[in-house]
C-alpha cells in the first residue's frame, strides 16, 4: 500500500518513520524554512483527510476513550502486548487538579467505557470471539464500569429515604442464640440460599484451584511462574476461614447447611470443568 495513503503526502515524517536512530540536530535544523513549511502541513487540520490515521494508523478515532479502543482493536486483531519500559517515559500526562475537571474527565471516561460496553463492540460479544475469554473479561469489566452507579445511587438514597419514613432496613436479632452468637463474634450464615450458594462456590473453587495447583508445582515444578498465584489463593483461603469453619467444623444453627455445601460443590466442580475446557 502507498505510504502516503497511511500516514498523509509529508515525506519528511514518512521519510524519519524507518530511522532507528535518533536524528541529529544538524539534520533536523538544515533548512529552517523547509523544515517550517513542513511543520505547518503536518499540524493542518486537513492532513489527515483521505489517509488511515484514526483507523489504522494511530489511535482510534470515533471514541472518547481512544487508549482503550485501540488497544482493544489491536488484540481483537491477533496483536500481542509485550512489556517495555524504556530510559527515557514516552507517554507523559498531567492530573486533573480540582474537583470540576476530575468530573468532567469521570464523565467523558465513563461516557465512552460505557457506549463500548453497550455497543457491537461490548467485550464479552466481540472480544471472546477474537481473544482469550479472560483478556475479553478484563476488557467488559473496564467497559460495564460505569453500570456500578446503579448500585452506589440505590445504596446512597433508599436508606435514608426509608429513614425518613421511620422504616427499618436492619431487622432486629430475637433469637437468644443468634445474639450469643454475634457477642461472641461467630458469624451467623442463616439466610437464603441464593446469597450463600455464590459465595460458597467460589470459596470452594478456591480451595480446589489452591490444592492443584500445589499439587501441580510439586509434580511439574514452575513455582517460580505460579508462586503469586498460589500466593493470592492462600490469602483467599485465610480470609475465608470463617466460610470454610461454618462448612466443615461448626455444628449450631448459624452453620452452612449441608445441602448448601453440596450443591456449591457441585457448580464449582461445573466451573473448573467449563474453564479447562475454554482454556485447553
Amino acid at each position: 500500500m502507498d505510504l502516503k495513503k497511511l500516514f498523509g503526502h509529508s515525506n519528511e515524517f514518512i521519510k524519519y518513520l524507518w530511522q532507528k536512530e535518533k536524528p541529529s540536530k544538524n539534520t533536523i535544523a538544515g533548512d529552517s524554512a523547509a523544515l517550517m513549511k513542513e511543520t505547518q502541513l503536518l499540524t493542518s487540520c486537513g492532513y489527515e483527510n483521505g489517509t488511515k490515521w484514526g483507523q489504522e494508523v494511530g489511535f482510534m478515532y470515533n471514541s472518547v476513550v481512544e487508549d482503550y479502543f485501540t488497544s482493544f482493536t489491536l488484540h481483537c486483531k491477533g496483536w500481542t502486548s509485550v512489556f517495555y519500559t524504556p530510559s527515557k517515559p514516552q507517554f507523559l500526562g498531567t492530573a486533573t487538579t480540582n474537583l470540576n475537571d476530575m468530573l468532567i474527565q469521570g464523565m467523558r471516561w465513563y461516557s465512552g467505557l460505557s457506549r463500548v460496553g453497550i455497543s457491537r463492540f461490548c467485550p464479552l460479544i466481540y472480544g471472546s470471539l477474537r481473544m482469550p475469554i479472560l483478556q475479553s473479561m478484563c476488557y467488559a469489566e473496564l467497559s460495564l464500569l460505569p453500570l456500578h452507579c446503579l448500585p452506589i445511587c440505590c445504596f446512597a438514597t433508599i436508606p435514608q429515604i426509608c429513614l425518613v419514613n421511620g422504616i427499618s432496613i436492619y431487622p432486629e436479632v430475637d433469637d437468644d442464640e443468634q445474639s450469643k452468637r454475634y457477642e461472641m463474634g461467630i458469624f451467623d450464615f442463616q439466610t437464603s440460599i441464593m446469597f450463600l450458594a455464590p459465595m460458597v462456590t467460589l470459596v470452594i473453587l478456591n480451595m480446589a484451584s489452591f490444592f492443584g495447583g500445589v499439587a501441580r508445582v510439586l509434580t511439574l515444578g514452575g513455582f517460580d511462574k505460579l508462586f503469586m498465584q498460589i500466593a493470592l489463593s492462600l490469602f483467599v483461603l485465610v480470609m475465608s476461614y470463617p466460610v470454610i469453619e461454618a462448612m466443615v467444623l461448626r455444628t449450631d444453627k448459624g452453620r452452612i447447611p449441608r445441602s448448601v455445601t453440596i450443591l456449591s460443590a457441585f457448580l464449582s466442580l461445573v466451573l473448573l470443568l467449563l474453564g479447562s475446557s475454554f482454556l485447553m
